[in-house]
């Protein structure tokens, strides 16, 4: 993990709902992957538009739409499946890793061990030195035995890409 200080890739995503389990991948990997509710059609192509994203979608319709915005038909039902599909056209950097939370998206922010104390659990404490927040939604990460498996797991990914 790094401070959020540091910039991030430049492609950014749009994902419908049915794409969450893919957003949080792409964001352990530094990519800013919001996801959306329903909305319309049209706001869906406005927002991809205006943000300068691309537009993560399932549906065939969607893919075809005349409009001229960014976008990538996702096949596969499992969510690892689709993230090898949207990294075929992706260079991920591994320096980016980890610096954004996974359930808001926000970036993280290296936090002094000492300001972590009783917010992380004691084990915890006593066994990391490396703390990182999201301002937004007050999520701590550390660099622990999770962190190490996700870590593997991105790799694995990305080696059969």
């Amino acid at each position: 993990m790094q401070d959020a200080e540091k910039g991030y890739p430049t492609q950014k995503f749009l994902l419908s709902i049915d794409l969450n389990r893919v957003a949080k991948w792409l964001r352990m990997m530094g990519f800013d992957a919001a996801v959306i509710p329903a909305i319309s059609v049209s706001e869906l192509i406005r927002r991809t538009i205006t943000e300068d994203r691309i537009l993560l979608t399932r549906s065939i319709k969607l893919s075809k739409d005349k409009r001229p915005f960014t976008r990538i038909l996702v096949h596969s039902d499992d969510h690892l499946e689709q993230l090898k599909e949207i990294l075929s056209s992706l260079h991920p950097d591994e320096k980016y890793f980890f610096t954004r939370c996974l359930c808001c998206n926000r970036p993280l922010y290296l936090i002094q061990k000492e300001k972590v104390i009783g917010l992380v659990p004691d084990r915890v404490y006593a066994k990391y030195h490396e703390y990182f927040v999201c301002r937004y939604c007050g999520r701590f990460y550390w660099t622990g035995t999770h962190w190490d498996t996700m870590r593997k797991k991105i790799a694995d990914i990305l080696a059969l890409r």
